[in-house]
């Protein structure tokens, strides 16, 4: 089975099991502050796609903004940070624009949000 460890060898595994705790705890509490950004809207100028959007932070704290692209779709994904849900943001919002580069025009492509649906359909849930 093996010898348990006493002596300095209990007190570095204690250390770095805390440690782990520790950083796994902060990796959730990093999760908890990304969400997506609104899509408040865009257009297509060739291949180009330019997307102003409002983020869950400030325009410099984005995450991820990028295209993926499909025969039948374009999906945006803006990932960024921003603050806790239950932590008062300013009534202000930022609007950041961002210019992509798609492989092939948008077309007749649906333009999505990363949870799939289309910019379409959550404008229409907003009253949009």
């Amino acid at each position: 089975m093996g010898t348990p460890l006493v002596g300095s060898g209990a007190t570095v595994s204690r250390v770095l099991a805390l440690a782990a705790i520790a950083l796994g705890l902060g990796g959730l509490g990093v999760a908890a502050l990304t969400d997506q950004a609104f899509i408040d809207g865009y257009t297509a100028d060739g291949s180009a796609l330019v997307v102003s959007f409002a983020p869950p932070g400030q325009c410099d704290q984005m995450i991820r903004v990028r295209a993926l692209e499909s025969d039948d779709a374009v999906t945006l994904d803006l990932l960024g940070l921003g603050a806790p849900a239950f932590v008062p943001t300013n009534a202000s919002q930022p609007i950041c624009t961002a210019r992509l580069e798609l492989a092939a025009p948008l077309g007749g492509r649906e333009l999505r949000v990363a949870s799939g649906e289309t910019v379409a359909a959550v404008w229409a849930s907003v009253g949009r």
